[in-house]
């Protein structure tokens, strides 16, 4: 909503999202807040207000995030900060230093800090905290000697954390040397722990890409291990995409092993121009529509390369209005909006949707694209956001 056009809806919807039970929801409330009405000293006062009189702890952590974001120069920020980094709320507090850390005042007293409150283990707040020490410390050797380090309190944890810590040394010390020859060696294990929860390799990608010391031990794992997994390969290519794993990959999408996956990561990394690629892709346009679905999301980039079918167009609308699976009810909105202009046909669509269950789904996954561009869908959105919780 924060690149919508002006609508004087927007404001109470984002209002009313700054005091969701869902923090993550609260959040893009408050960035979207500090994007729209950036500089604005009503909307400064409000959210000084409700962090006085908070209704819920998601309500201060939101509104404080918002002036961080968005007035990081009003006057009584500091103090705001100051008074909340001493809260015996943990989220309250990681949240004050996270905007200690964007004005760019924080202390070794807050790593320290943010050390101590980490010795407990709660998934609530854990994240916030990696975060918080990647955003103020990376690269510092304070981070590189915690991640690596049983630190003081562990005995008094209810769980142990592991060390060394993966995320914060892969996120903290982009290429390092120490860090890749850390990372191989975990690939010898049959469940690597910087893998972290789904088998989510996109911070390797980011920070460590065709690493020559990462690549032949990552490559030797997934072809062990995983060597049908169209979702873990998909991940592994965009770290090494090796002609190796492009194999694997062609083979997941004729197979149909998590296709879903596999097809993607083909035309992200080798383009829809790839003759084995558009090849592989338009093999599938034979299949049952149950598995045509589960690859008809890469069909358009395809399409496009042969000068927009028109027949693959309809089909790909067939496959939308004939009793979807959830995923492609997800996918289809933007891949259409992607493929043509918007039509009459499927805003209605997507507006039905939202009185449904899976409306909410298809909001958070497809609906970003479509509902800055029309009014009617726009318009969904706003009686969703007022008439129930999200």
């Amino acid at each position: 909503m924060s690149e919508w056009p002006d609508d004087p809806a927007i404001r109470p919807t984002l209002w009313r999202g700054l005091h969701d039970e869902y923090l993550g929801s609260a959040q893009a409330a408050a960035q979207s807040i500090a994007k729209r009405f950036l500089g604005q000293a009503d909307m400064a006062e409000s959210l000084c207000r409700l962090v006085a009189a908070p209704p819920t702890i998601g309500a201060i952590v939101a509104a404080m995030e918002a002036l961080c974001r968005g007035w990081p120069q009003h006057p009584k920020l500091p103090q705001i900060l100051d008074h909340a980094r001493a809260s015996a709320n943990r989220l309250i507090a990681v949240t004050a230093i996270r905007g200690r850390i964007a004005l760019g005042v924080q202390t070794p007293e807050d790593f320290g800090l943010l050390a101590r409150l980490a010795e407990r283990d709660d998934y609530s707040v854990g994240g916030f905290i990696d975060q918080a020490m990647l955003d103020g410390w990376a690269g510092d050797e304070r981070l590189r000697a915690y991640a690596l380090n049983v630190t003081p309190g562990e005995r008094g944890r209810r769980a142990r954390h592991l060390r060394p810590d993966f995320g914060l040394l892969i996120n903290g010390f982009p290429g390092d040397r120490e860090v890749a020859r850390l990372v191989a060696a975990d690939f010898t294990n049959q469940h690597p722990h910087c893998l972290f929860e789904r088998d989510d390799l996109r911070a390797l990608a980011r920070h460590f890409k065709s690493d020559s010391t990462i690549v032949p031990a990552l490559e030797a794992w997934v072809l062990k291990h995983r060597s049908d997994d169209g979702y873990t390969l998909s991940h592994v290519a965009r770290v090494a995409p090796t002609p190796t794993l492009k194999a694997a990959l062609l083979r997941c999408v004729e197979n149909d092993r998590l296709s879903f996956w596999a097809a993607p990561a083909l035309v992200d990394l080798w383009g829809a121009a790839d003759a084995e690629v558009r090849a592989a892709l338009l093999a599938t346009a034979g299949w049952p529509v149950e598995k045509r679905q589960h690859v008809a999301h890469t069909l358009p980039a395809v399409v496009r390369r042969l000068k927009a079918d028109d027949e693959a167009y309809g089909r790909m609308r067939g496959i939308l209005f004939d009793q979807p699976s959830p995923g492609v009810k997800a996918s289809f909105p933007r891949i259409l909006a992607q493929a043509r202009t918007l039509d009459a046909d499927l805003c209605n669509w997507c507006r039905a949707e939202y009185s449904k269950e899976e409306g909410v789904f298809v909001a958070e996954v497809g609906m970003d694209l479509i509902a800055g561009q029309c009014r009617l869908v726009r318009q969904s959105v706003f009686d969703l956001l007022s008439g129930r919780d999200v």
